[in-house]
């Protein structure tokens, strides 16, 4: 098997409908396989044949075994390079795939690679290691409430073992990485004329920057008698009609926005960041223990708000849920900070959730509703079964981390330095997913058995889905109707949404402004160092 090969572009007889991706791909003795140079082709129906970058990199690293017989679960290094010798190695390249494990078969499947390596550590332990990435195609079922509308990719690790003879040896950890490095960015727009009463804007220049966002799903935000504040825009952002309070729209007496949709956020991160994104087996007090549950003070000035923020956090959730990383838009938001994409993001927006609250999963149309449910635990385990649990099985820790291209980790407990972390790059930014696969009694690695490294994958938004025909939910957005009011043909163009997410709903939907308060509906940061992680604590009742 060659180790050295590469394929540029559109591979030779795909015939994936537009949009399609197009990439390099190479075979390398040092991570297996490696991918550069992933665009989109096709998202901009005046340019059917213009691409927009989305990522330059996608390689896999921290391919690392633990055995029965090793130290303190030390870890030993899986020898890619010689592996590639091994008769039971191969690679498989495939185009216009169908995922037929559903009840409706998807065949929106573009593109698949897998590179098998086989390894039997001198005759003690045989061990399979997969290496995959499928592409697909554009449709709108990542997000519950299907607004963005967007193409995936899923790089994936696959894991397995055997014992070789009359060899006692086990495997005990897995542990493997992913690393995207993005480039994503705001492509150049031209703008039609005024949408509705939105002022005309210029045309929208290409920014070669984005922008990297973490938030944490809310559990919570609709119980009931939950005295999270009431959220609304008001004084000078009346003209917002988005957030005019309608009675369709409320949820006991609160509008939808931020404060409903996450309890606290990390956005427009400037620092190299990491994180335990979901508690594995053995972090004691926060895997099989019940929920945790707090008050908090938000703001930490009170003044007209009641103290009593609630925030309950699921078994195994740790600080962050999700990274949303979008291009940055050319004009700033009615505070006059950094316009931030959340929810729905479709401005050219890398979506990587690990975890759904069930509040968020409660939007999604019935029959995919199990789409957005974790992993059980306990006794009997299985997958797309549990609300807010997360999307990784429960003998999984995962940790992820925001750097600089081209960071090495510093060692086998971190992937960042405790201090001395450096700036993140404007534009290119490597999101880490480091996977450790932990035995355990109740989820064991048992031979045989594949243990899969992301398989949830993640997707690159491009537009909003047309309310019409793609998502008619989009109708219940009350500016969305205000902005078309008037107009009897219902213009619901691709460029008229954009436009009404960029003026209507990102400008103020994150804020509270009570004509005294004003500030964001949600904490930045993190607010209780044994909740959430790092950051700055806010304060506790």
């Amino acid at each position: 098997m060659s180790s050295a090969t590469k394929q540029s572009g559109r591979p030779a007889g795909a015939i994936a409908p537009a949009p399609y991706w197009e990439f390099d791909w190479q075979l390398i003795a040092d991570g297996g396989l490696k991918l550069a140079n992933l665009v989109a082709v096709g998202t901009d129906p005046a340019a059917p044949t213009a691409s927009v970058p989305v990522a330059e990199l996608v390689d896999f690293t921290d391919l690392k075994i633990a055995f029965n017989d090793t130290t303190a679960n030390t870890f030993v290094e899986f020898p890619v390079a010689a592996a590639f010798a091994h008769k039971d190695s191969r690679f498989a390249f495939g185009t216009n795939g169908t995922n037929g494990n559903l009840d409706v078969p998807d065949p929106l499947y573009q593109y698949g690679m897998m590179l098998t390596l086989v390894h039997d550590f001198g005759g003690t332990c045989k061990v399979k290691l997969s290496l995959s990435i499928a592409f697909r195609g554009a449709t709108n079922d990542f997000d519950p409430g299907g607004v963005p509308v967007h193409m995936n990719i899923y790089p994936q690790i696959g894991w397995t073992w055997e014992s070789t003879g009359s060899s006692k040896r086990r495997v005990r950890r897995f542990r493997g990485s992913v690393r995207v490095t993005v480039n994503n960015q705001t492509p150049a727009s031209p703008r039609v004329p005024p949408l509705g009463s939105m002022p005309e804007i210029m045309a929208m220049p290409a920014v070669a920057e984005n922008i990297a966002n973490c938030f944490t799903d809310s559990n919570v935000s609709k119980e009931p008698g939950n005295t999270r504040c009431a959220i609304m825009v008001r004084g000078k952002t009346a003209d917002l009609e988005f957030f005019v309070p309608d009675r369709s729209l409320i949820n006991d007496e609160k509008p939808f926005g931020w404060g409903m949709v996450f309890d606290y956020m990390l956005m427009n991160i400037q620092d190299e960041l990491e994180y335990t994104a979901v508690y594995g087996p053995a972090d004691t007090g926060f895997y099989g223990t019940p929920w945790r549950t707090g008050l908090y003070k938000w703001p930490a000035a009170a003044g007209s708000f009641k103290p009593d923020y609630k925030v309950a956090k699921a078994p195994r959730q740790g600080c962050y849920d999700n990274i949303h990383l979008h291009g940055r838009m050319g004009m700033v938001d009615i505070n006059g900070n950094e316009q931030i994409h959340a929810p729905f993001c479709g401005h050219s927006c890398v979506h990587m959730h690990w975890r759904w609250s069930g509040v968020a999963a409660g939007t999604a149309p019935v029959e995919r509703r199990w789409y957005y449910k974790g992993w059980s635990t306990g006794k009997t385990i299985e997958g797309n079964t549990t609300d807010h649990s997360p999307l990784i099985p429960p003998n999984q820790k995962l940790t992820v981390a925001i750097c600089r291209p081209g960071h090495v980790r510093v060692n086998d407990t971190q992937i960042l330095p405790s201090t001395g972390r450096g700036k993140l790059d404007k534009l290119r930014k490597l999101i880490w997913y480091c996977a450790d696969v932990i035995h355990t009694d109740d989820v064991p690695i048992n031979a045989t058995e594949q243990q899969v490294i992301l398989e949830a994958g993640l997707g690159w938004a491009y537009r909003y889905a047309l309310p019409a025909d793609e998502c008619p939910a989009l109708y219940s957005f009350f500016g969305l109707l205000t902005a078309f009011k008037g107009e009897p043909d219902k213009p619901y163009t691709q460029e008229r949404i954009m436009e009404f997410f960029e003026k209507k709903v990102y400008p103020g939907f994150r804020y509270y402004d009570d004509g005294t308060i004003k500030c964001d509906q949600i904490p930045q940061g993190t607010y209780d160092q044994e909740m959430t992680g790092p950051g700055k604590p806010m304060e506790k009742l």
